[in-house]
């Protein structure tokens, strides 16, 4: 595989998977084939061949950072005039985090040329070459006492809060305004959160939250990559970390981190910390080295994938390119053989013709000979008419007077070398 061309599966650009091919099967592309996509015919058309509508086409375009043809490009196509495609621009790096750049996956040589069409298969750096780098990136990480500045997502967390606050009425028998982010324990868990989202940002990683009270998380690496986390409180379901206040949170309550797969819910964590003799906070330097890492063992499956879904497709083109010259010379192989046969049976044909055309010439000398021994037997003027008559035939069958001998001539210029046709 070419480093330069990372092969990547679609739903690395959106967690829903929503871009596959008709077969149900999960559609993998680069971001060259991408843009040539986009670029080869309408997005309508080029996202009704992928079954898939052209706004998630589109989306999948910008979280690729692909171009796309401007509004009026296929009109100008379609009425002759000169259009220039955008060229694809090189993927971004991480902002701000040089010391991350070479990740996702480490390749073990950087010698690669993006456009390269020889395929080998990916090489990388140890897991530990990669851990030094990621340890010394991420650096120590400090839970501060308080959420003074805390995140856009952590702020949009207290922010509904206080809107279920100012909502709470005594009525309100199942407590469903009642703030979620009161109790201790949920205060701690924000100030985790937030913390690990800064640390996160300061490496040029985006964090998106998701459910309505933020325990889920996406950790969104280079548009390509997306490491997803639960932080939730254990003790009663872990889908369900929330109590209201008229309830009583069970007294072995502690907080859990989970590294989760795209489905957590149909599938175990892939790794999990727990408030356990270290509390969760002296874990988070840990954490945060842990989600990279299973983002760099993602790329490096990713690219193994790649790599062997482009070995695949070009041994099928290889075998594609075979049967269609196998086919092209049997086709040849058949057209000659028919004209072959065509040729000797109309040699065959101008060969009957012309005996026949003689057959009727010696007819008609032998007849003309014994009458003219037999003056008795015929009216010379009626002798002249029946011989000028059959020597007429005789001379429309004639191949060679007829010039039909010449198209089965070939001149010395033709390339085509008939076989033997089948007697």
């Amino acid at each position: 595989m070419a480093c330069g061309h990372t092969l990547m599966p679609l739903h690395f650009f959106d967690k829903h998977r929503v871009m596959r091919k008709a077969a149900c099967d999960e559609a993998v592309m680069t971001r060259e084939e991408l843009h040539a996509l986009v670029w080869s015919k309408p997005m309508r058309a080029a996202a009704m061949e992928q079954g898939i509508s052209d706004v998630t086409l589109a989306r999948h375009c910008r979280k690729a950072n692909v171009p796309v043809p401007p509004p009026d490009h296929w009109e100008k196509v379609r009425t002759g005039k000169k259009v220039t495609p955008q060229p694809l621009p090189p993927l971004p790096t991480v902002a701000g985090a040089a010391s991350l750049s070479g990740l996702f996956p480490a390749h073990k040589s950087s010698t690669c040329l993006a456009g390269s069409r020889d395929l080998s298969r990916p090489a990388f750096k140890t897991m530990d070459e990669v851990t030094q780098r990621i340890q010394a990136a991420v650096g120590e990480i400090r839970v501060p006492n308080s959420l003074s500045r805390p995140p856009l997502i952590v702020a949009r967390l207290l922010r509904r809060d206080e809107e279920r606050r100012a909502k709470i009425t005594s009525n309100d028998l199942y407590n469903k305004s009642q703030p979620k982010f009161d109790r201790p324990i949920q205060q701690r868990r924000l100030r985790i959160l937030s913390t690990l989202i800064l640390a996160l940002e300061k490496l040029g990683l985006k964090v998106y939250g998701s459910k309505h009270a933020g325990e889920e998380f996406t950790v969104s690496i280079r548009y390509l990559l997306a490491v997803h986390f639960l932080l939730a409180i254990e003790g009663g379901e872990h889908g369900y970390p929330f109590y209201g206040e008229h309830l009583q949170p069970p007294s072995d309550e502690r907080l859990r981190f989970d590294i989760t797969s795209h489905s957590p819910e149909s599938a175990p964590p892939l790794q999990t910390w727990r408030d356990d003799a270290t509390p969760l906070e002296d874990q988070l330097g840990k954490i945060a080295c842990g989600l990279l890492l299973t983002a760099e063992a993602a790329a490096r499956r990713g690219a193994v994938q790649s790599y062997e879904l482009a070995v695949k497709n070009r041994a099928e083109e290889a075998q594609k390119t075979r049967v269609a010259a196998e086919r092209a010379k049997a086709e040849r192989a058949a057209r000659e053989a028919a004209a072959a046969k065509a040729r000797f049976t109309a040699l065959m044909d101008g060969a009957d013709a012309l005996e026949r055309a003689e057959r009727i010439r010696r007819y008609v000398a032998a007849v003309q000979a014994r009458v003219t021994a037999r003056p008795d037997m015929a009216e010379p003027s009626a002798l002249r008419q029946w011989a000028a008559w059959a020597l007429a035939e005789a001379d429309a069958l004639d191949p060679v007077l007829s010039r039909l001998f010449k198209e089965e001539l070939l001149t010395p210029s033709d390339d085509v070398h008939l076989p033997k046709a089948d007697r």
